[in-house]
């Protein structure tokens, strides 16, 4: 059943002690792209999941709207055993979770 593979998966990174997965910037670097609004960002910082940091570079994609909002979008496939994440498991252990999972992000910033 798709809740108690949900409530395996936030009990396998830790959720009761740690409600977030966060980013914390250190650098960035940013290209135009062929559109006049719109950037490719790739984002040097720290990643913390289940109470383990790594320093990663997320890359994503920029959009500069007309009334100036900005919005980020990306994804990134992350390994749960480089954050001592335990796969979730099935059946007794008979079925696991792969050792990859997406952090997919969307940012919006307004004026």
């Amino acid at each position: 059943e798709q809740r108690a593979m949900d409530e395996d998966a936030y009990q396998a990174l830790k959720a009761d002690r740690y409600k977030e997965i966060t980013f914390l910037l250190r650098s960035a670097t940013i290209e135009s792209c062929a559109t006049d609004h719109s950037y490719t960002v790739k984002a040097l910082g720290t990643l913390s999941v289940a109470g383990t940091s790594r320093t990663v570079t997320l890359s994503m994609h920029s959009t500069v709207e007309a009334d100036g909002s900005v919005t980020f979008t990306g994804s990134e496939i992350i390994r749960m055993s480089d954050y001592n994440v335990e796969r979730p498991s099935l059946l007794l252990g008979v079925m696991r979770a792969g050792d990859e999972m997406t952090l997919t992000y969307n940012l919006n910033f307004t004026k």
